[in-house]
């Protein structure tokens, strides 16, 4: 505000009566219907409108600049009063929002009373009245603001005034200069409902769970849910009318109850992506409680709330508030060297993919060229491939953005650097003190032990999974690391604590007896890390205590070796695979014009693969003979530039026939087989289908009739928004079985997306897709394209459980039917046992005509029976993969020793008597009972893994005030033979109580009716031999 003098006023403000006034322009507004949108493009709105204006002694109200300014047109004289009043017909409305933008010319701040004031008043403010006489304060106005809000259902409840057929809102403006010294501005008025959905309301969908109606909350009535693990979800649907694109409040209301959740989680899905809050749904009951205000764009917006919760979950209302136009551009937040050839850039919100990705809107100094330009999943870091290398001994480099727009459009300031080093130390320990540790979402608490590396760790009992920790370092730069973890070692500690390790190739689970190498440094193997922060995620699945303590990451050097072709294969006349030596960067991999082929073959389409290494390339039709694909420019994970020029060469056979057959949405082969599905004017025939997400309750399938038995790729098609799915559950009927493949559905594939190869025999052939999804899912079209009739899908042949003398793994040999290719049957990843058994191994050998791998496996124990393992992803040396999820069934074959300790929960048994314990003994505690007490007794199962005799032992601790005749009671076949022992003496010690013979079960026991104090600790079972 200029510097000038004028004339004071009382601070509070004077009341003016009507003849005072002297309005300079009167009109009779006519009251509006919702929505009312005013941005004064063509000046001030009139009658019709339902716009009145006023303006005292000099005041001046003018459209101008698509705005409507208020000033006074004398200057330094007396002050005038402006005022534009809206006329509302609200009669029966809800939910309705005032927003408007406003801006402060310098004009002094003359507050509105927080007081009921009649007719005129010499102040700054909005205001509203249900009668055109008493008028309430809205809000003051004490600087500019954009796209500013109110909740006028709530201002008018507080008043205690109803909404009427004219109700009306003012805005004023009072001072005594003209525009340029002082005046207000008020620009983009809207009062509309905001969009809201009651649990009630269509765009309310229980998608998946058990969700339980109560007559409590918004509109009457709430939807509820008991704590669970994320099965049961629930959505609201908001579908936003252009051109409304822009920041939005979005908020819910429950009401309170002390057995509400804490944690409800809240998944809003925006144009930056999905933000999970969890809200405490025990506090701020029946109240609007924001979720925060996030980018909407225009179209379906979805919020989804799941029961993974210590409480009640409740599902009531939830709506959204206008909360701003974002006019505020992207910025800089740091920029780091990944390797010699790559720089990270992460900015402070998310990103247009268009311009991220544009190399030409990046330039850095000292001759470096940027190659590349890939945006991340959340959208706001941009991994930049550069050319040539840095040297790390020339200082900083100085990064130069231009023309990079968020996601609403907005672009970065012209010319926006930043430095960054071109490299930093990259060796460091993250001890489970420090800042980047900390509990996975979802999981409850790990206790802390005053032990272990840095004075202490954390621990957890065995669960299923659902609670983890993670460590998430900052890695400075791209390369290889070996990482290390430390731990402390207990009897009850897990045997199988698994490391999930993610890297830039995908992530690999790695598992450690914890019981053994205590506080040392273990090797979990050697990576290749990206810049950034990549996790590594410890949980409770695990078959004892897990201990999270401290890792080490040592680099061992940048990854600059250049990646290779092992090979090419063709499947048809237009269809090729192209192998790989490593795992590939999928935006370079997947570019179709880095391949070219001999002959004037042209790629119109080129996949990865989910190996990560193979390349799936479909063509114009080539010849029958011999080809080259030639690959340029393709990268690998870390970056590095394949050599120009590498080649491959490959033969086309006789083709045995080729055709294919789509079907659409539109066509009589797809049919809706349940839920409902909305139709969308777009997509392969003009026309596509979608619904929301749900737990698999809606499904639909296309149906094709194959001319001929033989191999075929199946292909879909759909159109892409920001509120898909990005797991769309596509399942594939075929000759071998069904198969499921998870799409994202947010990815624009820009062609036909590949879900595989697949045997299918002569006639009906189908795909469904369902609706077990966490977004919107869309159904288009589906495609079956024949690739060949002489492929055989490889099988398995058998399994079996592999004993060797002396050796205590635990290994089980797999017999496929024919040679494998060793890279993916030697990948533990693609081989899963259930019983929680872990694979820590495989070893693929080659026996005569066929492959058998060899797993080794965390611990096996024979009374879970029967074990299965299950293959994903192993393919045959002619490249085709085994049915995902093709099983095979082996018998465990038992141990020979057996050891059964108190602390079994299953095998041990003191009931109805509780048997008190002390910290000692074979697993770290045992159970006792003083003497004189026949009824209590406590026995130990004997866990029937394989007929015969059996030498079973007692092992017990010691005490001067242990009884001297213990009797142990050993019952097998039907048959009880009782022993006698002296438990003062050999306590820690394996004693025969004799060999028995087992043939249908039995236990021991032993009872507290003795001399003394009676010890159970643990019993042993040795195999002894087979039954005479």
């Amino acid at each position: 505000m200029a510097t000038l003098s004028r004339r004071r006023r009382n601070s509070r403000p004077r009341p003016l009566a009507l003849e005072q006034l002297e309005p300079r322009l009167l009109l009779d507004g006519a009251p509006q219907a919702l929505p009312v949108v005013e941005d004064f493009a063509t000046g001030l709105p009139g009658e019709p409108d339902g716009w009145d204006y006023y303006s005292s002694a000099d005041g001046r109200i003018v459209g101008v600049a698509s705005s409507m300014r208020m000033d006074d047109s004398v200057d330094g004289g007396s002050s005038s009063l402006n005022e534009a009043i809206l006329h509302l017909d609200l009669a029966g409305e809800s939910n309705v929002i005032v927003t408007f933008d406003h801006t402060s010319n310098g004009d002094e701040v003359d507050g509105m009373p927080d007081y009921p004031f009649t007719n005129h008043e010499e102040c700054d403010g909005v205001a509203f009245s249900a009668d055109g006489i008493h008028w309430h304060r809205l809000t003051d106005l004490a600087g500019s603001f954009d796209r500013r809000s109110f909740d006028l259902d709530a201002a008018a409840a507080a008043a205690g005034v109803s909404y009427t057929s004219d109700f009306r809102i003012k805005f004023q403006q009072y001072d005594n200069y003209s525009w340029g010294t002082d005046g207000r501005a008020f620009d983009d008025v809207s009062v509309m409902n905001a969009p809201l959905v009651d649990n009630g309301d269509v765009g309310f969908e229980t998608d998946s769970g058990a969700w339980y109606t109560f007559a409590s909350g918004y509109a009457g009535d709430i939807r509820y849910a008991v704590p669970g693990a994320g099965g049961a979800v629930c959505a609201w649907e908001f579908l936003l009318p252009y051109p409304f694109d822009g920041l939005w409040d979005v908020q819910a209301r429950w009401p309170a109850y002390p057995t509400n959740a804490s944690d409800a989680p809240f998944t809003v899905h925006h144009a930056g992506g999905s933000t999970t809050v969890r809200m405490d749904q025990r506090a701020n009951g029946d109240e609007w409680v924001s979720l925060g205000i996030y980018p909407l764009i225009s179209g379906w917006n979805v919020v989804t709330l799941a029961d993974d919760v210590d409480g009640y979950v409740v599902a009531d209302a939830v709506r959204i508030v206008p909360a701003g136009i974002d006019t505020t551009p992207p910025t800089l937040e740091y920029a780091a060297a990944r390797s010699q050839r790559t720089v990270t850039v992460r900015f402070n919100e998310p990103l247009d993919p268009t311009t991220a990705e544009d190399t030409g809107n990046y330039t850095i100094d000292r001759g470096l060229d940027v190659t590349g330009a890939y945006l991340s999943e959340d959208q706001m870091v941009v991994r930049l491939n550069v050319l040539p290398d840095h040297d790390p001994w020339s200082g900083p480099y100085t990064l130069t953005v231009s023309h990079v727009e968020d996601v609403l459009g907005n672009l970065i300031a012209p010319g926006s650097t930043i430095e960054y080093q071109a490299a930093e130390d990259t060796d460091f320990i993250v001890d489970d003190s420090s800042a980047r540790f900390f509990l996975r979402p979802g999981s409850d608490v790990w206790p802390e032990y005053p032990v272990g590396y840095d004075g202490s760790f954390h621990y957890h009992a065995a669960g299923t999974g659902v609670n983890g920790v993670q460590w998430s370092p900052y890695i400075k730069m791209d390369g290889w690391y070996e990482i290390y973890e430390r731990h402390v070692s207990y009897s009850t500690s897990a045997s199988d604590a698994t490391y999930t390790i993610e890297h830039a190739a995908g992530t690999t689970d790695v598992m450690v007896d914890q019981r053994v190498n205590s506080e040392q440094w273990n090797l979990l193997g050697t990576f290749p890390l990206e810049a950034g922060f990549p996790t590594v995620t410890l949980t409770d699945d695990a078959n004892g205590y897990v201990v999270a303590d401290a890792l080490r990451y040592e680099y061992l050097g940048p990854d600059l070796q250049p990646p290779k072709i092992t090979g090419a294969q063709t499947y048809s006349s237009n269809r090729l695979r192209v192998f790989f030596g490593e795992r590939m960067d999928p935006a370079s991999a997947t570019h179709w014009g880095n391949y070219t082929i001999s002959g004037g073959v042209t790629v119109d389409v080129a996949i990865l693969e989910d190996d990560g290494q193979t390349v799936y390339l479909v063509t114009s039709a080539q010849a029958v003979g011999m080809h080259t694909v030639t690959v340029n420019n393709v990268r690998d994970a870390l970056g590095n530039v394949i050599f120009p020029g590498s080649l491959a060469q490959y033969e086309v056979f006789t083709p045995v026939g080729a055709h294919f057959q789509v079907v659409d949405n539109s066509e009589a082969g797809f049919h809706v087989l349940t839920g409902t599905w909305r139709p969308y004017p777009a997509g392969v025939f003009g026309s596509f289908v979608f619904t929301g997400p749900g737990a698999g309750s809606s499904t639909v399938e296309w149906e094709a009739v194959l001319p001929e038995a033989g191999m075929y790729e199946v292909s879909v098609k759909w159109e892409h928004f920001p509120v898909c799915t990005t797991a769309a559950s596509y399942i594939v009927h075929h000759a071998g079985g069904s198969s499921q493949v998870l799409v994202n559905q947010q990815m624009d594939d820009g062609g036909w997306y590949h879900l595989g190869w697949y045997p299918f025999d002569a006639g009906p052939a189908s795909v469904t897709l369902n609706n077990d999804a966490r977004g919107y899912v869309v159904a288009d079209a589906a495609r079956f394209d024949y690739v060949g009739g002489d492929y055989k899908v490889p099988a398995i042949a058998g399994a079996h459980w592999v004993q060797m003398d002396g050796d205590p793994a635990y290994r089980v040999n797999v017999i496929f039917g024919e040679v494998m290719d060793y890279t993916t049957a030697a990948d533990v990843d693609n081989y899963a046992i259930n019983h929680g058994v872990g694979v820590l191994s495989a070893t693929p050998t080659l026996v005569n005509d066929h492959t058998e791998v060899l797993l080794e496996t965390s611990v096996q124990t024979p009374w879970d029976g029967p074990h299965t393992v299950t293959v994903t992803g192993v393919r045959d040396v002619g490249g085709l993969f085994i049915p995902p999820g093709t099983t095979v069934e082996y018998q465990y074959a038992f141990d020979a020793v057996v050891d059964i300790d108190n602390t079994d929960p299953d095998r041990f048994n003191s009931a109805p008597v509780v048997w008190p314990t002390l910290p000692y003994g074979f697993a770290g505690s045992f159970a006792y009972y003083p003497p004189t007490a026949a009824d209590a007794a406590a026995s130990w199962i004997f866990p029937a893994v394989g007929a015969g005799y059996w030498e079973v032992f007692a092992n017990w601790v010691s005490y001067s005030v242990c009884s001297s005749n213990v009797t142990y009671s050993v019952i097998h076949d039907g048959v009880r033979d009782d022993v006698e022992v002296d438990q003062r003496h050999d306590g820690g010690e394996w004693v025969s109580l004799g060999i028995y013979s087992f043939n249908v079960g039995g236990f021991v026991a032993i009872s507290a009716d003795a001399g003394g104090y009676v010890v159970a600790d643990a019993v042993r079972f040795e195999y002894y031999g087979p039954s005479a």
